[in-house]
């Protein structure tokens, strides 16, 4: 997921990292992720004639790239300061694209399907909750095609996802790919095995954490401690 926020929260995030031999970090791009293209606005305003967990799946992904699209995340200053925050360290030798370093398979490699994962936690909700999921992504989508979506809807909607602990569940443990985080995590294990790095960052969205966290914990790493910050943008 991309992120918004104000020049100090990514200060806070940047000064956590500055001491780090290697900062290992994922792009915030969705472009390019999908093999197909999710039903956009009317083609997804009708669910009378397709699965309710199809229509949600196609809803969801509709909504990130459709954010995407109509913010340009990665060359919109307006939105997000983000990338021109952290441009110049992502020129750094020691800031690792986590699906780029030689030796190990690129993002191009292999597919991002997260339909499967994401239908088999959606189809464990309820009848009623599953078509409240399905109308609060459908309806967004309609605007963002409406062009009436604003800044401010999508802050309205970080804090919403981020209060809806089924919902964020299903986000977090099918959208955002743990074969994906495995596959960064191979990179992790080739910095660890040529540099013998003394400190490690890892730059990711806050949704990768959880499955992440278990990553580093089945490699003999312990939390000592963490830090959520956010500052939205509007």
């Amino acid at each position: 997921m991309s992120h918004v926020g104000q020049k100090d929260y990514y200060r806070v995030i940047r000064d956590c990292l500055a001491g780090c031999d290697f900062v290992l970090y994922e792009p915030i791009s969705l472009t390019g992720r999908y093999k197909r293209r999710p039903p956009m606005g009317e083609e997804i305003e009708d669910i009378e004639d397709i699965d309710i967990n199809e229509a949600i799946v196609f809803a969801i992904l509709a909504y990130y790239i459709r954010l995407e699209e109509v913010f340009g995340f990665c060359g919109s200053p307006e939105l997000t300061l983000e990338g021109k925050v952290f441009k110049e360290f992502y020129k750094r030798e020691n800031w690792i694209h986590a699906d780029l370093l030689p030796d190990v398979d690129s993002e191009d490699s292999f597919e991002y399907s997260p339909s499967e994962a994401l239908r088999k936690h959606i189809s464990r909700l309820p009848k009623a909750r599953r078509l409240e999921i399905f109308y609060f992504f459908a309806s967004r989508v309609m605007r963002m095609e409406e062009r009436t979506f604003t800044k401010r809807d999508f802050a309205w909607d970080l804090t919403a996802l981020d209060s809806q602990k089924d919902l964020f569940k299903i986000l977090v443990g099918s959208t955002l790919q743990k074969k994906r985080d495995r596959k960064c995590f191979e990179v992790f294990d080739s910095v660890v095995e040529q540099h013998n790095p003394g400190i490690v960052g890892i730059k990711f969205g806050v949704a990768h954490m959880p499955y992440q966290r278990r990553l580093l914990e089945t490699r003999g790493y312990k939390l000592v401690g963490s830090k959520k910050v956010c500052c939205v943008r509007l």
